[in-house]
């Protein structure tokens, strides 16, 4: 670990938070003296491969959100914020495999987190232990990756404007979030199923996020989840709480779209930046945004369309 937070510290936000994902942010946050305790909580759903379903393994997505926070505080401009957020992002796909980690939470730990027994017999295997190994060494490598990455980041390069399906949707239920649109960017990195990986679609992954947020901020976004609470949530006991809202729309998109996956739904990976940019500005993925921020804004009175 880097100067910016011990051993011991780790550990216990490792253990209090649960949520491999939450935990991530949390702690490559803490080692850059960042503290954003209702967006940390936010990224809860995104252990187990993003709601318990093993795609991206949860330390990148929480990293990834890291990032988007810290491109949001470097740069002005949503255009600028939002392309060096996603080349970070891009960046760390690269490095979480350094190490022979694999991409998937489902290649790491072998379980099936969809069901209740699968998470269980995740639990009392020898799997957490290499997760939390993994959450450790993570915080310093990802810091370095986005250090440099925004450091030989230059504004002057981006095109303007910078169209991203993330930061669009985002926009869309910027109201019930709390964020604000200007912060949009946070989120650029999920763009093209996480840092253009093809893995889950950056729209549906903004809902989920903002529907957490909000759960959060209609609680008391500056206290933090007990471990009690947080365990209860992560094996899905809590009946009516964080996921209720989340599950139904991973349902309904994937009734939708016929998967949740970004490749699936377009029919590729993205081969860089600038193709993801000019296919959002092409009018690329237009009805996924929509379908994902008319879907919050049908079932909330506080959502209210641009």
């Amino acid at each position: 670990m880097s100067a910016g937070i011990s051993r011991d510290e780790a550990k216990n936000w490792w253990h209090r938070c649960v949520s491999c994902s939450e935990s991530s942010v949390t702690l490559v946050n803490r080692e850059a003296s960042v503290e954003e305790p209702m967006l940390e909580q936010a990224m809860h759903l995104f252990s187990g491969g993003f709601m318990h379903q093993g795609h991206a393994c949860g330390h990148l997505w929480g990293a990834t959100l890291s990032a988007g926070i810290r491109a949001a505080e470097t740069f002005s401009g949503a255009d600028a914020r939002s392309a060096a957020a996603l080349d970070a992002t891009c960046r760390l796909v690269g490095a979480l495999s350094e190490d022979d980690w694999a991409f998937t939470c489902r290649q790491n730990t072998g379980f099936d987190f969809a069901s209740l027994s699968g998470r269980l017999k995740y639990l009392r295997s020898d799997k957490p232990r290499a997760c939390g190994r993994k959450a450790l060494a993570w915080p310093s490598s990802a810091n370095t990756v986005i250090d440099s990455a925004i450091a030989n980041f230059d504004p002057r390069s981006v095109a303007t404007p910078c169209a991203n399906c993330a930061v669009n949707c985002m926009s869309k239920v910027a109201s019930v979030t709390g964020i604000g649109k200007d912060e949009s960017a946070q989120v650029a990195g999920f763009a093209g199923g996480l840092g253009l990986s093809g893995n889950v679609c950056g729209a549906l992954s903004v809902g989920v996020f903002a529907l957490s947020v909000r759960y959060y901020q209609d609680r008391n976004p500056e206290k933090r989840d007990s471990k009690f609470h947080a365990a209860m949530q992560e094996l899905n006991l809590l009946n009516g709480g964080l996921r209720k809202l989340p599950s139904r729309l991973l349902q309904d998109f994937k009734s939708q779209f016929g998967s949740e996956l970004c490749k699936d739904i377009v029919g590729r990976k993205f081969d860089d930046t600038a193709d993801h940019m000019q296919f959002v500005a092409d009018g690329g993925c237009k009805d996924v945004v929509q379908f994902v921020a008319d879907w919050l804004l049908e079932r909330s009175g506080v959502f209210q369309n641009e």
